[in-house]
C-alpha cells in the first residue's frame, strides 16, 4: 500500500513541474502522463491481479460454503417444524388415545373389583352358611344332650319312686348281662 502511495506522489509531481507556471498547455502536453498513467494501470493490473483474484475467489468461496450453511439449517429448520406440526396435529388424536386408554383401563378396573367382591361374597356367604350349620349341628346336639339328660333324670326319678318298675329294670340290666 506504502508503495503504491509513493507511486502517485512521484507521478503528481510529474505532473505539477510540466506546468511551467502561467503557461498553458496544449493536449499534446498530457500524453505524456496519460503513457505513464496507462503504463502504472497496467503494472499494477498485472501485479495485482493474482491477489484480487485470490481475494475474490476466497470471498466467493465464503459466501458459499455460508449460503451451504444456511440452507443446511435452513433445512434442518424445516424439517424440525414439519415435525413439530405433525406432533400438533397428533395432539388431539393422541389425547383422544389416551382417554380411550384411561376409560377402558377404569372398565376393566371396575369389573375386575365387581367380580372380586362378589367371589369374596359369595366366600362369606359360603362361609356364613358353613357356620351357621356348624352352630345349629352344636345347639341340636346340646339340646339333645339336654333332653336325654332330662329324660333320664326323669326316669330314675319315676323309677326310684315306683317299686315295680325298679324291679323290671333290674332283671332287663341282669339279662344284658348274662
Amino acid at each position: 500500500m506504502n508503495k503504491l502511495f509513493f507511486l502517485f506522489a512521484l507521478c503528481s509531481s510529474v505532473v505539477f513541474a510540466a506546468g511551467n507556471g502561467a503557461h498553458h498547455g496544449s493536449a499534446a502536453d498530457l500524453i505524456a502522463p496519460a503513457v505513464n498513467f496507462f503504463i502504472l494501470v497496467g503494472f499494477l493490473g498485472f501485479k495485482l491481479k493474482n491477489p484480487i483474484k485470490q481475494h475474490f475467489n476466497e470471498k466467493s468461496d465464503t459466501v458459499e460454503q455460508t449460503m451451504k450453511r444456511a440452507s443446511q439449517r435452513s433445512a434442518e429448520a424445516k424439517a424440525k417444524l414439519e415435525e413439530q406440526n405433525k406432533k400438533l396435529k397428533n395432539v388431539d388424536s393422541e389425547m383422544s388415545n389416551i382417554q380411550q386408554r384411561a376409560k377402558d383401563e377404569f372398565v376393566s378396573f371396575k369389573n375386575r373389583y365387581i367380580n372380586e367382591t362378589n367371589q369374596r361374597i359369595d366366600k362369606i356367604k359360603i362361609d356364613a352358611k358353613a357356620k351357621i350349620e356348624a352352630d345349629k349341628n352344636n345347639l341340636v346336639a346340646s339340646l339333645n344332650r339336654e333332653l336325654i339328660n332330662k329324660v333320664i333324670s326323669g326316669a330314675k326319678d319315676k323309677i326310684k319312686t315306683n317299686s315295680s318298675l325298679q324291679g323290671k329294670v333290674a332283671g332287663n340290666l341282669l339279662k344284658e348281662l348274662k
